[in-house]
């Protein structure tokens, strides 16, 4: 029968880990799959730190005025890249940084250009030097750094702060990257940029933001430039994937395209995907894919509409590569869901759509386990219990679906890919507020036999899918109710405290070649 209905759909995203499955085998001498991983998006309180200059995650500017509530302040003078412009009297510009909990304790330098006064609101730090267009301090980094701009001179205002972490401030030109995010992410074969740019956030998505470029205040409003994106990649000898916004025109489609490869180094290949997925309603993107799809009566079936918009969107993103960058320049995904292998036969094979692609990417997951049906049996299980069920749907129906994707991509002249992969111990539609089910999620995250879990299911995985790319969700990320997605739940975080970076660094390191 098809799944036909979003409905359906998400029924089929559920796998029933409560029921026993009969393990099986590991697949003798299975191909070693490359590894990729998908990196967290870009926000102060985010555990990753990548950046050398903390002012790149800054929060959008906080507007406040005395006397009044906090952030009400009225609207505030922004310049084109975000930086306050003028100030009404009594109004201040407040923002955060350094709330994630991955930042490092020391000393942190504060520069900026222009003509004006930069203070400190809530926590302030200790100042323990004071200069020209420079403030020396050492943050509470548990507590953030709120910084203030207080007065702007409009002819000449405050703007191109920076704030560098320790060891850089004496730096007249510090590195975009922070060592330490670079090192551990050496040996990750392709690099998904898809939190980086964004992508789920619905302004973002419909394109009415513009482009993302180097010299915007912050980032974490319009995401990452394809400028630092090409560059992180260059650094790390790794592919980037891109995940074009959903509402993109060509225009601002092809812009992206070319930023990204002037910024690239010759030889490598840009992964293009059209927004991220498109068949989930959770996301604006799915119901833009259906709206687009039913307008143009794509098919009679909502859902399958979107599918098939997906394709057609698809194919014009890949004639447009081709036009701008070269078809030699590219690899073409094209994405479905995993659970669901129907969704990947619709979207490879309308308008054959599959002949303009390289890849059917899907999310493995291992799931099933947080949803309202089985929150009540899982929450009861110890640590030993829940993983020796997440192995059983490893080798079982997590097992067959990659089977069956494999098949169909393989009918249609595809590698199939995983554009997101790993562990999916999440609460959903309710359960995430169930605390002794988040408390034993997070510590089975946190346990060796993970580490041992997920050794098992890449080499399910790599003999399933014919050894195709696994992209993991995530890199760094701190743990809780919404998830315990990161390999690493802070930057800081020891390859010993971190069972799942150390079997992907295991898997990497046994790598054939």
């Amino acid at each position: 029968m098809l799944f036909r209905s979003a409905a359906l759909v998400l029924a089929a995203m559920v796998l029933l880990a409560a029921v026993p499955v009969p393990a099986t085998a590991a697949t003798p001498a299975a191909p070693h799959a490359p590894l990729g991983t998908n990196l967290a998006g870009i926000a102060s309180w985010s555990t990753e730190t990548p950046f050398v200059d903390a002012f790149h995650t800054a929060r959008p500017w906080i507007s406040n005025r005395t006397g009044e509530p906090w952030g009400e302040g009225g609207p505030l003078d922004l310049t084109p890249e975000g930086w306050v412009a003028s100030l009404a009297p009594g109004q201040r510009a407040d923002t955060v940084l350094l709330d994630g909990g991955g930042y490092p304790e020391g000393r942190y330098t504060i520069r900026w250009k222009g003509t004006g006064t930069i203070g400190f609101t809530i926590d302030p730090p200790k100042i323990v030097a004071e200069g020209d267009h420079r403030i020396v301090v050492v943050p509470d980094v548990r507590n953030g750094l709120w910084l203030s701009v207080t007065e702007t001179d409009p002819a000449d205002p405050v703007r191109e702060i920076e704030v560098l972490l320790p060891g850089f401030g004496d730096l007249a030109e510090p590195p975009l990257f922070l060592p330490r995010f670079l090192d551990q992410l050496a040996g990750f074969g392709v690099l998904r940029f898809m939190d980086w740019m964004r992508t789920n956030d619905p302004e973002v998505g419909s394109g009415a933001l513009g482009r993302a470029r180097m010299d915007d205040a912050t980032w974490m409003i319009r995401g990452v430039p394809m400028e630092a994106i090409g560059a992180l990649a260059g650094r790390l000898d790794a592919d980037p994937w891109i995940t074009i916004p959903h509402a993109a025109t060509d225009a601002q489609a092809r812009a992206l395209l070319v930023a990204l490869d002037g910024a690239l180094e010759p030889g490598r290949r840009i992964w293009i995907e059209w927004s991220n997925e498109t068949w989930n309603p959770a996301f604006p993107q799915a119901a833009y894919a259906i709206e687009q799809g039913t307008a143009l009566d794509l098919s009679d079936d909502p859902f399958q509409a979107g599918l098939f918009y997906h394709a057609r969107r698809a194919t014009e993103l890949f004639a447009i590569a081709t036009d701008a960058i070269g078809r030699d320049r590219y690899v073409g995904v094209l994405a479905a869901q995993s659970a669901n292998p129907w969704t990947g036969e619709q979207v490879a094979t309308f308008e054959g759509a599959a002949a303009h692609a390289d890849v059917l990417a899907i999310a493995p997951y291992i799931d099933g386990f947080g949803d309202p049906a089985t929150a009540a049996t899982i929450r009861e299980l110890t640590v030993r219990q829940l993983l020796r069920r997440m192995r059983r749907v490893v080798e079982g129906p997590l097992r067959t679906s990659t089977e069956e994707n494999r098949s169909v991509a393989t009918a249609n002249g595809l590698d199939l890919v995983a554009y997101e992969g790993g562990q999916h111990l999440v609460g959903v539609l309710g359960a995430e507020n169930d605390a002794r089910l988040t408390a034993l999620f997070t510590d089975a995250n946190r346990a060796a036999g993970m580490a041992r879990l997920y050794r098992r299911y890449l080499r399910m995985w790599s003999g399933a899918s014919g050894g195709g790319l696994l992209v993991h969700y995530l890199d760094v990320s701190d743990y809780g109710k919404w998830g315990s997605w990161g390999a690493r739940e802070t930057q800081l975080q020891g390859l010993w405290q971190a069972p799942k970076a150390r079997a992907l660094r295991r898997w990497m390191a046994n790598a054939p070649g």
